[in-house]
């Protein structure tokens, strides 16, 4: 194997691979091979370092270890194991950590062992206290020597209760190895559950062993005197198709990733889609590609199985810096090189969006600090403040004074708390007691002004709403699950009066602060402009140079995280029925400027409170209005065409079909196979009346409704 890499950068990957077995499983087979009596086939094993330092480790003891050039296939005979030379062994010293875990198999197939200094990827300090521990409970000797660690067990293994105190996966690797020929049996309770460790049970379960998994992290083995072979074929590396997946992304390519496991890598995947990468997933693969446009920010924290693992944030973070934002790391890492040749301290500075920032990888989290993302992520329906943070020592319901020597105790890392709050551009406060952060922000960058003018706004709109009508959400999740939650352009059907306002409500209880294209009448008013113009509603001058001006202030609330409401059909719909009518371009070319995700959203049920054009409200019987959020329009392969009108014509054309498909779910009906055409039907654009020859379609250039005026704005620009 080669040690050198020559890379041929600046062009987009695309192409086809193939992944091998995982790395975090191959070496761990090949040390479970020293515990049978037989020979033993590993199949799809990669030609990486540590399967060359297990493989050298293992003839140094006498094992038998022959590969198939041509399939890659490992066949390991351990009948002739036997002890090693210490010099021999001390040759390996710091090449890796997989031979820690060579000491229960050998000392059940020799008696005892000697590990050397161990290497890795820097990481921190990784002891290997959870190991030596583990081993003593089995009843092993544990003598360190300069160069490495003897460990011997005159009296054999023996099986015992083993609880970690944190799901290690080499712990519950080593507890594996060693108790399954254990006398007795062994119960290990929080254990690693990864795929890899539960494909190392399968491996030992070919063997003979007797091991079952339970639900709450507790595994039992019960020992057996003997062992066999086994024949097996290691699973696809996850990390290597996370790697191949963070390049296509990097580098805007498309590559197909074959043997790629979507049930391995579920939370991936979700992290893969929200910053903006496309996914084609097939029986024999998974395809990788850059939609197009702009990689959205989040915020993210690696996590024990099955939450996001560790080894995915080095390749991801190679395609997070073509995006706003990074990966927070609650271990302290020192795996990207620094350009002086040094380590990073730690991860980037954690977005302003988190309630507390708190980096975990320089201050230990408090015992009930808000999580960064529960906020980020905009789950909560009525987020209000966080909790308050709590000393360590103290209980969830213990308020009030610390004792002066505790207070004392943790000035330092509150002093340290609010230096990174400052930092952050926020300000802890206490809150009777404890120090709790300001209010959790609904999705843009938002001043305190406007902030301000939201909560005013909804305190009218919103009793009013729920006043008016019954309401029904659904598909609301689909918000949370857009690229970084970051910003995107919702595209309603547009039936009545008070569409603005149904959605409206919609979007401000899910976390997200509503921006509404809107005629430039309505900022006049003393009352009401000062509304919207405090809520950054955005005005639009019909026909003339404002309407471009408009569409570049939609880009900038997109492009700081905000939603912009967008009506395609420019007015009140003009179809008898109250399907949408044939849409406008705007929606189409602020979504191919600005590369923000077009969300179609329909509505049914608030035009019986307030009919088409009505002149009073209807209220009894009382009325229920039900919201349908989609799935985003994918514009991806329009991205990079010329924006001339059969590109914006065929964006709006799948908007709208994507508006009708929800619509229609929602009334329970077929959509008429033809979209209503004002034009064709001699109707003005704007206006309110409907009928065939009226005298507003005799007037095409008269001033629209406020509920007309999102979608005119794009199509005049």
């Amino acid at each position: 194997m080669s040690s050198v890499l020559t890379i041929r950068g600046g062009v987009p990957l695309s192409g086809r691979v193939t992944v091998r077995g995982a790395k975090n499983l191959v070496p761990k087979a090949m040390v479970a091979a020293l515990l049978g009596s037989e020979p033993s086939v590993l199949r799809n094993v990669p030609e990486i370092k540590d399967v060359e330092v297990v493989t050298s480790l293992l003839q140094l003891h006498g094992v038998s270890v022959e590969r198939d050039e041509v399939s890659g296939d490992l066949t390991l005979d351990p009948k002739e194991a036997k002890t090693a030379h210490v010099a021999d062994i001390d040759a390996h010293a710091g090449d890796s950590r997989i031979p820690i875990l060579l000491c229960g198999p050998l000392i059940h197939a020799i008696g005892e062992a000697f590990i050397p200094d161990l290497g890795g990827c820097r990481i921190g300090d990784r002891p290997i206290d959870y190991h030596l521990n583990v081993l003593r409970q089995f009843g092993a000797v544990v003598d360190k020597r300069p160069g490495g660690i003897s460990i011997s067990a005159p009296r054999g293994l023996r099986g015992a209760k083993i609880s970690l105190p944190y799901p290690s996966v080499g712990a519950t690797e080593q507890v594996l190895l060693s108790a399954a020929r254990a006398e007795g049996i062994t119960e290990l309770s929080g254990a690693a559950t990864e795929p890899e460790v539960i494909d190392l049970i399968a491996v030992l379960q070919k063997m003979g062993a007797l091991i079952s998994v339970q639900s709450d992290r507790t595994i039992r083995i019960e020992g057996v005197p003997e062992l066999g072979g086994y024949r097996h074929r290691a699973l696809p590396d996850r990390n290597e198709a996370a790697s191949w997946a963070s390049a296509a992304l990097a580098t805007r390519g498309d590559i197909f990733v074959e043997g790629a496991s979507q049930r391995d890598m579920m939370t991936f995947l979700n992290v893969f889609r929200k910053l903006g990468g496309g996914l084609a997933i097939e029986d024999d693969g998974i395809r990788f590609y850059h939609r197009g446009g702009k990689l959205s920010p989040l915020v993210l924290e690696t996590d024990v199985h099955p939450g996001f693992m560790t080894d995915w944030q080095q390749p991801l973070v190679v395609a997070l810096t073509q995006a706003r934002d990074g990966v927070r790391e609650p271990v302290r890492l020192h795996r990207s090189a620094a350009p002086h040749g040094g380590h990073h301290p730690g991860p980037p500075r954690v977005p302003r969006q988190c309630p507390v920032p708190v980096r975990p990888a320089q201050l230990p989290p408090f015992g009930r600090d808000l999580r960064p993302h529960q906020a980020a992520r905009g789950r909560l329906r009525h987020p209000g403040p966080p909790r308050g943070l709590q000393p360590p020592h103290r209980g969830p319901r213990r308020r009030g004074r610390l004792p002066r020597d505790r207070h004392r105790r943790h000035q330092a890392r509150l002093r340290a708390l609010h230096g990174q709050a400052r930092g952050a551009g926020r300000r802890l406060r206490p809150r009777g007691g404890p120090v709790s952060a300001g209010p959790v922000k609904r999705g843009t960058s938002e001043t305190a002004g406007e902030r301000f003018a939201f909560a005013v706004a909804a305190t009218i709109v919103r009793p009013l709403m729920n006043f008016l009508m019954a309401k029904e959400w659904r598909g609301t999740e689909r918000l949370r699950d857009l690229p970084g939650g970051g910003g995107f352009i919702a595209c309603p059907n547009h039936c009545t009066e008070i569409d603005p306002l149904t959605v409206g409500h919609m979007l401000y209880n899910h976390g997200r602060a509503p921006h509404f294209l809107a005629k430039a009448g309505l900022f006049k008013p003393p009352v009401l402009g000062q509304i919207m113009r405090g809520t950054k509603q955005i005005p639009v001058e019909r026909g003339g140079a404002g309407a471009g001006t408009s569409l570049e202030v939609a880009r900038q609330v997109i492009d700081e995280g905000g939603a912009i409401i967008v009506y395609p059909e420019g007015t009140l719909t003009r179809d008898p029925a109250l399907w949408p009518m044939k849409g406008h371009t705007g929606a189409a070319r602020l979504a191919l400027k600005t590369g923000a995700p077009v969300v179609p959203i329909a509505h049914w049920g608030d035009h019986e409170v307030f009919p088409r054009y009505a002149k009073r409200f209807h209220l009894f019987p009382r009325k229920k209005a039900v919201v349908l959020v989609g799935e985003p329009v994918d514009l991806s392969d329009l991205q990079d065409r010329p924006m001339d009108k059969t590109t914006l014509v065929e964006a709006t054309d799948r908007i709208m079909d994507a508006i009708t498909a929800l619509l229609a779910e929602l009334r329970g009906e077929e959509p008429p196979a033809e979209r209503w055409d004002p034009s064709a039907h001699q109707q003005s654009l704007h206006g309110r009346d409907v009928e065939r020859g009226s005298k507003a379609a005799r007037q095409p250039n008269r001033q629209a409704s406020p509920a007309e005026a999102p979608d005119d704005a794009g199509r005049s620009a």
